[in-house]
């Protein structure tokens, strides 16, 4: 009998253009010690697959279904397994395919990733985005939307602000299923 591969918990996070609306602009995995960058999913999907060869990977995202849309390369045919893909209330709780599942972290917690940053006491809560820009970049750009939009795909603070969303959400999922006692494998069954 083969050995089963252990489980591997990482979060993901996109962020677009044009607010909620718009294509996406850059995406970020993270394994709970190093982010992964890219500006498509098709960036980011060789170490998805380099990770399933050690790990069940299980990836986390806040809003899954917003992130999901923006990444059309998940609805090639045949890529999703949907008979083991799990569908709540009309709404998608875990996508799985044959290199991982993506789990709906707001499934389990139902608020914004700023309110469970500060409920969880995480070490890396999501970042305050319009401080931060007021303060790097005074007067140039009129609100958040605006300078998501029309800074660069690789400005620091932008890729710090996306950091920091995956690295909150990794760091809640993870002290969500050490304050549940419930095991690991029997965690990611949740939804």
């Amino acid at each position: 009998m083969g050995r089963t591969k252990p489980i591997k918990i990482y979060s993901l996070d996109t962020e677009t253009y044009n607010g909620l609306i718009g294509k996406i602009k850059r995406i970020a995995i993270y394994d709970g010690k190093e982010i992964t960058y890219g500006y498509n999913f098709s960036d980011t999907y060789p170490y998805i697959k380099e990770q399933s060869k050690k790990y069940r990977v299980h990836i986390y995202i806040h809003n899954m279904e917003f992130d999901a849309r923006k990444m059309p390369e998940l609805f090639k045919k045949g890529f999703i397994i949907w008979e083991k893909s799990f569908i709540l209330n009309g709404k998608i709780a875990t996508i799985t395919t044959n290199d991982f599942i993506l789990h709906d972290s707001f499934r389990i917690l139902p608020m914004s990733l700023s309110a469970l940053s500060k409920g969880f006491q995480v070490t890396h809560a999501k970042l305050d985005l319009w401080a931060e820009v007021e303060k790097e970049y005074p007067n140039q750009y009129k609100d958040i939307v605006d300078f998501l939009d029309r800074c660069d795909k690789d400005n620091e603070l932008y890729l710090r602000y996306l950091g920091y969303d995956v690295i909150s959400l990794y760091e809640i999922i993870e002290k969500l299923q050490v304050i549940s006692g419930i095991p690991l494998k029997d965690f990611v069954k949740r939804v």
